[in-house]
């Protein structure tokens, strides 16, 4: 399977973007800049995706069986569809 052969490639190139991501806003804080939040309420859910995306990918580069990796990978699917979703069904959008 392919899948198998780049998933520490993709999962640690997602890594790094958001690593840097969140380098580079804290950086703009720390220098005095405003970061604009959302125009919509952060829920619990959306707190609860959040705090499981990082832990989530750092298991997908450190695990080694496939049975596992995949059931990680849909998970941060799940993940990402549930945080893209949920705030069209909470009429958020």
């Amino acid at each position: 399977m392919a899948y198998m052969k780049v998933r520490r490639i993709v999962a640690g190139g997602m890594l790094i973007a958001n690593l840097a991501m969140f380098a580079f806003v804290v950086a703009l804080v720390f220098t005095g800049h405003s970061v604009e939040t959302p125009s919509r309420q952060s829920t619990t859910l959306d707190t609860v995706l959040s705090l499981l995306f990082l832990p989530l990918l750092v298991a997908l580069l450190l695990v080694r069986s496939k049975r596992a990796s995949l059931l990680i990978l849909a998970a941060l699917n799940l993940d990402i569809l549930i945080g893209a979703v949920a705030p069209m069904v909470q009429g958020a959008a």
